[in-house]
């Protein structure tokens, strides 16, 4: 018998042996409280032999598995090798095992944030031969001081940021394919560049969008910029002034704010259409707008060698000495869908940002990209995120 089978023994006989020892003990110390007669020694032996003996049993029984239950000591190597289960075998001579290298189980993990240094004013962009001139090799962010914004505001107030061009507002709408003017009903609405007058009616009858009646109605005016046509759409009208053919000055009235077709509320639609006026060809005019005073634009460009069809949504955050600003707490922008092509190579963009410095977010494939920016009045920053 081993020592550890004689430690196991001693306890299952030991433990009751214990118990029935410490019973007597209590019989004598035990205090009870006034009134009660307290047991002598007589009356506790018999109350321990007049128990049932299943009782007295289940007694044995329950010291026996606490004994089973204490920790015993840990079996020795030579003992194990010395079992008949575990023969003991020898190396075969001459030979030597060779360990590889250790290396850690793979793991899936967020991998540390990627950012960009806010480059100086005397960075320009390298220019192309169509599209914005983006940054040279290497550059994260630059400023496009070459860039014009061809376009007035057909009113002149910010952009409503709850619906930007290509957000559908968490999945609720359609793919926002232009912008949106909220104002009060019969607010003029201005000519956004010189021109002529494609169109002028309603969508009643004809489908020229998702559904008949999606613009009510509406104004479409065809421009020219340098040899590159470009098409203006001003929607849900409650008044139309002027008539197909007819030629526009930038800022003309051309109609009034309403809220005829597929509209929540009197606000006016815009879209900037290239090179063909249809529902296909849509650009964001966010660029295309010259930015408010003391306010510049951003276009950025993420793209993932591995992946043209990136998809979800960017956050821009203002900062102020070095901190992120407590308001607004960030503003949200849908990354373009495939549907929606630019010919810039942007994928997203915005106007009327406050000159000052921002702190860009994109979260993908589990890795945030961080980046920090330069917004100046009246100029088009751009950025350029290449994804792992």
């Amino acid at each position: 018998m081993t020592k550890e089978n004689l430690k196991i023994l001693l306890r299952v006989t030991l433990y009751p042996l214990c118990l029935i020892f410490l019973l007597f003990v209590q019989g004598f110390n035990f205090k009870v409280p006034k009134g009660l007669k307290p047991l002598g020694l007589f009356q506790l032996k018999m109350m321990i032999f007049s128990t049932p003996r299943p009782f007295l049993a289940l007694l044995l029984l329950l010291a026996a598995l606490a004994a089973c239950a204490a920790p015993q000591a840990a079996l020795s190597p030579d003992s194990v090798a010395a079992s008949p289960a575990y023969p003991q075998t020898a190396p075969a001579p001459e030979t030597e095992t060779v360990l590889g290298p250790l290396s850690a189980p793979p793991t899936e993990a967020v991998s540390a944030t990627q950012t960009a240094t806010i480059p100086p004013a005397t960075q320009t962009p390298r220019q192309q031969d169509s599209g914005f001139g983006w940054c040279a090799e290497g550059l994260a962010t630059c400023f496009d001081e070459a860039h014009s914004f061809p376009l007035t505001r057909p009113i002149p107030s910010r952009i409503d940021p709850t619906y930007r061009y290509a957000s559908t507002q968490n999945g609720d709408r359609e793919i926002h394919h232009g912008v949106e003017f909220y104002q009060a009903f019969g607010t003029p609405v201005l000519a956004a560049g010189p021109g002529r007058v494609a169109f002028a009616g309603d969508d009643l009858k004809e489908k020229v969008a998702p559904w008949p009646g999606f613009y009510g109605n509406y104004i479409v005016l065809e421009h020219n910029f340098g040899g590159q046509t470009l098409f203006t759409l001003y929607g849900h009208l409650s008044k139309i002034d002027v008539q197909a053919g007819q030629p526009i000055a930038t800022g003309q009235k051309i109609g009034e704010v309403g809220a005829s077709g597929s509209a929540i509320g009197s606000h006016l639609h815009f879209e900037t259409r290239s090179g063909q006026n249809n529902y296909a060809a849509t650009r964001n005019p966010e660029v295309w707008f010259a930015p408010l005073e003391g306010m510049g634009a951003l276009a950025g460009q993420i793209f993932d060698p591995n992946n043209p069809k990136v998809k979800g949504a960017v956050r821009i955050q203002r900062m102020e000495n070095g901190k992120i600003a407590d308001f607004p707490a960030y503003q949200s922008l849908d990354i373009y869908p495939p549907q929606l092509v630019a010919e810039n190579g942007e994928n997203f963009a915005l106007n009327d940002l406050p000159a000052g410095q921002y702190r860009l977010t994109y979260l993908y494939g589990g890795q945030v990209y961080e980046h920090f920016i330069e917004i100046r009045p009246a100029i088009l920053t751009l950025l350029r995120i290449v994804l792992d």
